[in-house]
């Protein structure tokens, strides 16, 4: 799971993502944060506006959705085997 963690935070680095302290996002009732399962999200939160996979070893993929914009954000997810991992706050 280290390895995951800093999987993530070097392609964030490398995409040319702004990184901030984490964020959490709210959906009605849900905040999405670390270990809040996907299944949840989008129930509570929708399909998001983009949906990207990255392929990471034999122990699985890691998902990538964005939702947003919302007031001039939009919130990054990382989800590893269908658990948020990660989470970002971009301002646009």
């Amino acid at each position: 799971m280290r390895k995951l963690v800093g999987f993530i935070f070097a392609f964030t680095l490398l995409t040319g993502f702004a990184m901030s302290a984490p964020a959490s996002m709210r959906c009605g009732n849900l905040i999405v944060q670390e270990g809040t399962n996907g299944l949840e999200i989008q129930a509570e939160c929708g399909d998001p506006v983009a949906k990207e996979r990255y392929f990471i070893d034999k122990y699985g993929d890691v998902d990538k959705w964005v939702y947003g914009p919302e007031a001039g954000y939009l919130y990054v997810i990382y989800l590893f085997m269908g658990k948020v991992v990660e989470t970002e706050e971009i301002q646009q």
